[in-house]
């Protein structure tokens, strides 16, 4: 079966479920909409796993969910910009979603995570899935970008150790790739390291890094080194999927 379109709002009720049938599976990018530093774009979390999936269905002819561009933020509320679910309000949003799509069905849905504060909820709402309805159809997947061996690597690369672990360089530089001249001049010098104690409260947040970042050295950004590690992002999804199809097998906790 051939279609024009992979976006799940492009098509029919009709046409997904001939995808159903046709053993198709669905991509859902999650992400989250808060602080990235002084420079980096408030909708960087869900504007990667949007794209990095969109590119992924168009080559690989799995349907592209909805975007979850909403994730548990709380600690960034400090910022303006930023808004946060809770983190039971966020599981509440991934168990109706996969309970929805399961009455289809599908054989799995993958979501493609763009934001470290919601691995927890993601992991917690897929192994219940999976271990509460094991003879289920549906069966759920869930990876963040940046776990990709390959990525890791490649991050190692371009920014060595001051790639740190928030408004990185890194997700910078997709996002100057994906949205040319949005992005605004980076700060120099990189930012306060990773605290010792996490959560923080946005009050902490706030007064332990002013601009947002954490160890990140965002002027090492460039939409070159965006390119590659966006190519890179669709490669790891594209295996991924290989992988959920040949083996019929749950990928490992990321």
């Amino acid at each position: 079966m051939a279609m024009d379109s992979h976006a799940l709002f492009e098509l029919s009720w009709p046409t997904v479920e001939r995808a159903a049938k046709s053993n198709r599976g669905i991509l859902i990018p999650i992400g989250a909409t808060e602080q990235h530093g002084p420079n980096g774009l408030i909708g960087t979390d869900f504007l990667i796993p949007q794209a990095v999936a969109a590119a992924a269905c168009e080559r690989s002819g799995h349907l592209l969910g909805p975007t979850l561009s909403l994730g548990a933020s709380d600690h960034h509320l400090g910022f303006p910009g930023t808004v946060s679910l809770r983190p039971e309000t966020l599981q509440a949003v991934l168990q109706d979603l996969i309970r929805s799509i399961a009455r289809w069905p599908l054989p799995w849905i993958y979501f493609l995570n763009g934001h470290g504060g919601n691995d927890e909820s993601l992991e917690q709402v897929r192994d219940a899935w999976n271990q509460e309805e094991p003879a289920h159809p549906t069966r759920v997947h869930c990876r963040s970008w940046w776990t990709f061996e390959e990525i890791e690597a490649l991050d190692q690369k371009l920014f060595g150790d001051r790639n740190g672990c928030h408004a990185t360089p890194s997700e910078i530089s997709q996002t100057m790739f994906l949205c040319p001249g949005k992005v605004g001049t980076a700060p120099q010098g990189v930012a306060a390291d990773y605290p010792d104690e996490w959560p923080l409260s946005p009050e902490k947040y706030r007064r332990l890094y002013p601009d947002g970042r954490i160890g990140s050295a965002p002027e090492l950004a460039s939409s070159q080194a965006g390119e590659q590690l966006f190519q890179t992002c669709v490669r790891g999804v594209e295996q991924d999927l290989e992988r959920i199809i040949s083996e019929g097998s749950l990928l490992p906790a990321s």
